[in-house]
């Protein structure tokens, strides 16, 4: 990715052709509905990391891949690995919204991130530092960006989602009490706070008792932990009554097709209520 710092214009055709090959609608868009002219590196991490189905994911992935020359198999599974908000899946404002260098800091910052990681010295620290907290202030960005690092060096970086905080912050986690003693994580750190979190893990990580030796364990078990709380979630199957008549389905037939484009693998079988009437659900 680092070869396209400067070469950010082949960089957004790679990701275009990309999304064409794969027949997916292009997202990268202003306000205006013309193409973006710039990109960051961690926006293009996002275009495989958010809700998106696990096919689509995997689609872009390869093709993406391909392009950019990466050699590593192409990976088919994502448990406990952080997502963006298809929302908010930018790292960056729209181009009106935005300050001239906001692009420039967060390319600055991937490379100061992969430099710090593969060589933890304290020039690299500092440079690290220095992007860190200059990027922490731009539009578009807060605890995603937290994400974004550990996407780049899972082993590395501490990723700090919504997940991660609240798990981190639970009094019956190995974590809690050093955790929370540095910060509650409700304010986004600086980079000083940032790093001295990521220290305090790998120290609790050193621990025998402790469950977890690794940052994609602590992420894992934060996910898993966030799975088993939703398995007495309910489920919103929408339907539109100007063209499907769910109770008269509900009525008079013994099966009912539905087609489910997100959450396949937490949605499992149940007895639901539908319009007064138990209907079971059923995998195909």
């Amino acid at each position: 990715m680092l070869a396209y710092k400067n070469n950010r214009p082949q960089l957004l055709t790679i990701i275009k052709d990309t999304y064409d090959d794969v027949g997916l609608r292009y997202p990268f868009l202003e306000k205006d509905g013309k193409p973006i002219d710039d990109i960051c590196p961690f926006t293009v991490f996002g275009c495989f990391n958010k809700g998106i189905t696990i096919e689509n994911r995997i689609a872009i992935m390869k093709k993406l891949g391909d392009k950019l020359g990466v050699k590593a198999k192409t990976p088919t599974e994502f448990n406990g690995i952080p997502i963006l908000n298809n929302l908010k899946a930018w790292f960056f404002g729209f181009k009106a919204d935005r300050s001239e260098d906001d692009i420039d800091n967060l390319w600055n910052l991937f490379e100061a991130a992969i430099k710090y990681a593969d060589n933890p010295s304290n020039d690299n620290e500092l440079l690290f530092i220095t992007y860190f907290d200059k990027v922490r202030k731009q539009q578009g960005v807060k605890w995603n960006i937290t994400v974004g690092l550990y996407w780049i060096r899972p082993l590395f970086y501490l990723n700090l989602d919504e997940r991660n905080r609240k798990y981190l912050t639970q009094i019956n986690t190995p974590y809690y009490s050093k955790i929370t003693s540095i910060s509650d994580l409700k304010q986004f750190p600086d980079a000083k706070t940032y790093l001295e979190l990521i220290s305090t893990c790998r120290t609790i990580f050193e621990d025998i008792n402790c469950p977890h030796k690794s940052f994609p364990e602590l992420s894992y078990a934060a996910w898993e932990s966030t799975i088993i709380e939703s398995q007495n979630d309910g489920w919103i199957f929408q339907v539109n009554p100007n063209y499907y008549d769910v109770i008269g389905a509900v009525k008079d037939l013994e099966i009912i097709t539905w087609s489910i484009k997100q959450y396949q693998n937490q949605i499992k079988k149940v007895i639901v209520h539908i319009c007064g009437f138990q209907v079971k659900m059923v995998e195909l």
